[in-house]
């Protein structure tokens, strides 16, 4: 088991190289110019090149890259954001545990709903319930976050009050923008949970279970829902990565002080040093889920091979 784990988590390594790679080269050649954008586009070519000259700008691309990377390895420094002024690592380490906290209570939404939904409509296939739940899947699996975001700013603060409608002054703020970052995904776990389920509940084990005078409560627990468990577990590492590091409309929505506002106002910027930061953190928080998934699999059926 040890050495499954070792050995994923060293592929992490590779992965992070080249998505370094990738997006410090297209920085690099995309349109646009960093120094420019700081001035205003106005300077003289002094301050021009003394800027150029302190940012690293005016050397070749694989001596900025070797830089670059030197910097992360060695001092965990991402440099300096060339819209603020400001160290990276410091806008990282305000921002990240916003969008961190976000996605995980968004996550923590879709399986604690997403779930439980999916077995009771496997198990109730075809009646009423089933339906109701089928049909608000669908519903919900349709509707884009942003639309259901302003949506409920129209009806929960602009015409009941309820809650606020943008900023992070208390907890009240999540509620809406985890629901709209959710949504969707809860919708896609229900029907992959019900799909999962009809499908292992078919099977002759279970037939064999019930046959035996197994209650219904354990054959679904113990016999059914584990294997059920594997595709419903990719989905959910798939959808906490998308959550975690792709919130960045619904806190533009929300004016929440994310990684998503830090993101746009970089792009917006020419900020080069904060996006390659931003792409490389959340690339590594999807990373990080990959490899509890492939861990969570183990747990879940230990016939995975682990060698």
């Amino acid at each position: 088991m040890a050495k499954y784990i070792i050995k994923n988590a060293l592929m992490v390594i590779p992965t992070m190289l080249c998505v370094v790679f990738i997006i410090f080269t297209i920085n690099y050649f995309t349109p646009g110019d960093p120094v420019a954008v700081f001035y205003d586009f106005d300077y003289t070519e002094e301050q021009y090149a003394e800027k150029a000259a302190e940012w690293g700008l005016d050397q070749p691309f694989f001596q900025q890259f070797v830089n670059y990377i030197k910097n992360i390895v060695t001092k965990l420094d991402f440099g300096y954001s060339y819209y603020s002024g400001k160290s990276v690592m410091s806008e990282l380490t305000t921002r990240f545990p916003v969008s961190l906290k976000l996605g995980l209570i968004s996550v923590a939404l879709t399986v604690l709903i997403g779930v439980p939904f999916g077995i009771i409509s496997a198990t109730r296939q075809y009646s009423p319930l089933d339906y109701g739940v089928t049909f608000i899947s669908l519903f919900f699996a349709a509707v884009p976050g942003f639309w259901l975001s302003m949506i409920m700013i129209l009806i929960f603060s602009s015409r009941l009050g309820w809650l606020p409608s943008s900023g992070l002054t208390s907890w009240t703020c999540y509620i809406m923008p985890v629901i709209a970052s959710s949504a969707q995904y809860i919708a896609s776990i229900t029907r992959q949970t019900r799909s999962s389920m009809l499908e292992v509940i078919r099977q002759d084990y279970i037939r064999t279970a019930r046959a035996k005078g197994v209650s219904e409560g354990v054959v679904i627990r113990r016999h059914a829902l584990r294997n059920a468990l594997i595709p419903v577990v990719t989905l959910i590492g798939m959808q906490a990565g998308a959550v975690i590091a792709g919130s960045a409309i619904i806190e533009a929505v929300h004016s929440f002080p994310g990684m998503g506002s830090l993101m746009m106002t970089a792009i917006n910027n020419k900020d080069y040093n904060t996006i390659q930061a931003v792409v490389l953190l959340l690339s590594g928080v999807v990373c990080l889920i990959n490899l509890l998934v492939d861990i969570v699999y183990v747990w879940i059926d230990p016939r995975v091979n682990v060698r």
